[in-house]
């Protein structure tokens, strides 16, 4: 009878072993690739020349970061102005480069330090990024910038890399702007279209 119990004992657990190491697997992969979307090998454009974060810093100190506006171009290539005439001209050569390659105009979301989008800002089409402690991570407001009716999910996430308490916004390009306001450290988020 002994017997009976103990390997009854010695199967129920090496079951469960087995159970809890499938899904610890599968909660990894599933993380990795979250992660993988965001890029951390991103190249700064500013006054005519070309950075990676640490050169960026070396040259002109971290106050970069959080005095300038940003544009995100693509995920591997992000803009950096402090005149806004400077930042209006990009924006508006990248409506039109859009428009010409695919016949319809890129849905892009810009983010403000202000809760009257006002102030620095950061303007992007990317489904997803870290902020690289943009503002100290202070996000406040966003605007979605779309010539047609779209409806956005904004998830902003208190750590890097989609990690951490999050909060759901849902800014309507109809309406123009959506203010809110995020008590916690936004340091990534991620968009979508609803």
């Amino acid at each position: 009878m002994k017997t009976f119990f103990l390997k009854s004992l010695i199967c129920s657990l090496l079951v469960s072993i087995l159970l809890i190491s499938c899904s610890n697997e599968e909660l990894e992969t599933a993380t990795a690739t979250e992660i993988g979307a965001f890029n951390t090998d991103v190249i700064y454009h500013y006054k005519g020349q070309t950075f990676n974060e640490k050169e960026l810093e070396e040259a002109h100190g971290t106050e970069i970061f959080y005095n300038t506006d940003w544009v995100v171009e693509d995920e591997n290539n992000t803009f950096l102005y402090e005149d806004n005439e400077k930042l209006e001209n990009h924006l508006e050569k990248l409506k039109t480069k859009s428009d010409e390659k695919s016949g319809k105009a890129r849905v892009q979301i810009r983010f403000f330090e202000s809760s009257f989008i006002r102030g620095r800002s950061i303007t992007t089409s990317q489904p997803n990024a870290n902020f690289h402690g943009f503002w100290n991570n202070r996000v406040q407001s966003c605007k979605l910038i779309s010539p047609r009716f779209y409806r956005g999910e904004v998830r902003l996430y208190e750590n890097q890399n989609g990690r951490g308490r999050s909060r759901v916004f849902y800014p309507t390009s109809q309406f123009g702007v959506t203010f809110f306001r995020f008590k916690a450290r936004a340091s990534s988020y991620r968009f979508k279209l609803r």
